[in-house]
């Protein structure tokens, strides 16, 4: 496991109980007992799954990645390329509510 050297200020009254009461090469794994018996264990998470949408109204097998969402200026748009069912656009809507966490 790799360690992180911290600098910790104790109380005046606190440090010296400290250093009579634990060795100095103990004290590292002493508060590291301490912290692990004090603070909850994090919950590490996997990167949640891609929020994908099937959209039929697009094409047999096309889908819109809810999580890949970018800003476009209008004058960059080229060619009118096709148009979504309304349910489609509902679909997308809700999964990017989701990824937005609305």
């Amino acid at each position: 496991m790799a360690t992180q050297q911290l600098l910790i200020r104790l109380p005046e009254d606190l440090a010296p109980r400290l250093k009579r009461r634990v060795p100095a090469r103990a004290s590292s794994a002493f508060v590291q007992r301490l912290l692990e018996q004090a603070l909850p264990a994090d919950e590490v998470e996997d990167d949640p799954p891609p929020i994908v949408v099937a959209t039929p109204s697009a094409g047999a097998h096309s889908v819109a990645a809810c999580d890949q969402v970018r800003a476009v200026d209008k004058g960059r748009l080229s060619r009118f390329s096709g148009q979504l069912a309304a349910g489609d656009l509902q679909a997308i809507e809700a999964g990017v509510r989701t990824v937005l966490d609305l």
